[in-house]
């Protein structure tokens, strides 16, 4: 993980997880000390960072870990601009500022899951099997992937 330079940073928050995560401090006594969780995958879906936190989702909690992973990619590829060209995340609008502070020119974008529910406001019926039809179809749309680019990733470690 440590060896893994990124492009394009998929920052996503998790809240339930980290709720199941319990420490054992004596015979029947266990506490759950994190509220939040982040990973941060590359543009091969690949885990460069996951770290819990005690409060909620914040940014100003990760910015630090965020500056540490800049560094650690400027090591693996020293050319300028090598690394956090791209951002998907939960919150692009609240977070985009301080993103760009740490990744000066990122371009910061809302993540495919809630950019598809953005659809939802102009449905007529959201549940309809229509709408379930046009969700599956703008999801395989976006994750079509070119034949070159398929094989860039599945013979890349051979």
């Amino acid at each position: 993980m440590r060896n893994m330079p990124a492009k394009i940073l998929k920052i996503d928050w998790h809240h339930k997880l980290p709720s199941k995560i319990k420490f054992h401090t004596g015979r029947g006594k266990c506490f759950a000390p994190f509220r939040s969780a982040i990973t941060v995958q590359n543009e091969d879906g690949l885990t460069t960072f996951w770290k819990c936190f005690p409060c909620s989702e914040s940014i100003e909690m990760v910015k630090p870990d965020l500056e540490n992973m800049k560094r650690r990619f400027q090591i693996i590829d020293p050319q300028p601009n090598c690394s956090g060209k791209v951002s998907y995340v939960n919150n692009c609008c609240s977070v985009h500022e301080k993103l760009v502070e740490i990744f000066p020119g990122m371009l910061v974008k809302r993540n495919n899951y809630h950019w598809n529910t953005r659809w939802d406001e102009i449905l007529l019926d959201k549940n309809s099997e229509e709408a379930s039809l046009f969700r599956h179809l703008m999801r395989r749309a976006v994750f079509l992937v070119e034949n070159t680019e398929f094989n860039r990733v599945k013979y890349q470690n051979q």
